[in-house]
């Protein structure tokens, strides 16, 4: 009769033996060689981070709540310089005008407004009443920017920057950024 025993290790613990004796069992038992505690745990770490690196887990920038910068955004969609005198100057000049407009339309969507991003969801409230649409992030462009797509088809395009967020709203010619900060609780 010959005993075969199996060392079975166990993540961050000791190995267990298990021992079965067999009349059949004819090749002598395997040797043990124990892994050090640190090496199985290094591995067990290196495992997880390339997982998590891998699958972009390493959190979500938009969660949380976030009502609009208006000055940033105001001062964003500004044009610079001051107009020249001659034709050029006139549309130059209605353009700036545009550009103040468009700011102000932006400004009334979002004044007063919360957003609340959680994991799958975004949540809209001014004065309490909101919406509520599911999202989801269609792609990773760089680590600070994401292509998310709402459960109406919208697709956006939000990008995290010094002190909260931006969104890209396309209108016209140009693309305008929306800016975000994180509402002191």
């Amino acid at each position: 009769m010959t005993q075969l025993t199996i060392w079975i290790n166990v993540y961050l613990g000791n190995p267990k033996q298990i021992s079965v004796t067999s009349p059949e069992l004819t090749s002598p038992a395997p040797q043990h060689y124990p892994v050090p505690m640190a090496k199985t745990a290094l591995h067990f770490l290196t495992i997880s981070l390339a997982a998590l690196l891998l699958t972009g887990c390493g959190g979500n920038f938009l969660v949380g709540k976030w009502t609009i910068d208006q000055e940033r955004t105001v001062a964003e969609l500004s044009p610079d310089g001051e107009p020249a005198q001659d034709a050029e100057g006139l549309l130059k000049a209605i353009g700036q005008g545009l550009q103040k407009g468009l700011a102000q339309i932006l400004l009334s969507q979002f004044k007063g407004t919360v957003l609340e991003f959680t994991p799958t969801e975004l949540r809209k409230t001014r004065d309490g009443v909101g919406t509520t649409v599911e999202y989801e992030i269609l792609e990773r462009p760089t680590t600070s920017s994401y292509i998310v797509k709402y459960a109406d088809g919208e697709i956006t395009t939000w990008q995290k920057v010094e002190g909260g967020i931006r969104m890209k709203f396309s209108g016209g010619q140009k693309d305008h950024w929306v800016y975000f900060t994180p509402v002191a609780e």
